[in-house]
């Protein structure tokens, strides 16, 4: 396993979680809500999120973040129980879990060259 493989999974993280941001940006949760390609593109990205941290684990055993366990469990929750997903639930992840666990994994990163 290189740094650079592990690096380019939490990139992803990353990547996928500032696109959850752009697309509920200046939305209420009525207008989530009420807009199905809204969710199912906040979903897809949780689910490269969760699938992002899970190969990282893999790949270092030892990787462990707070919220990542929780990241994974809820990539799990969209794949295998989709028909039972809570969507004031998501909203709620989205506005206070995944701030945190993008802030763990920009820690992880470091300084972005400049």
């Amino acid at each position: 396993m290189s740094q650079r493989e592990f690096s380019s999974l939490l990139t992803d993280v990353i990547e996928s979680g500032e696109a959850i941001a752009r697309y509920v940006e200046g939305k209420s949760l009525e207008t989530y809500l009420a807009n199905t390609l809204l969710r199912d593109g906040v979903e897809r990205r949780f689910t490269i999120i969760g699938e992002a941290l899970a190969q990282a684990r893999k790949l270092k055993p030892d990787f462990a973040l707070r919220t990542a366990r929780g990241a994974i469990g809820f990539r799990n929750v969209l794949i295998h129980g989709y028909s039972e997903i809570d969507h004031q639930e998501v909203w709620r992840i989205i506005h206070e879990d995944l701030p945190l666990l993008l802030d763990e994994v920009r820690l992880l990163l470091g300084p972005s060259p400049a």
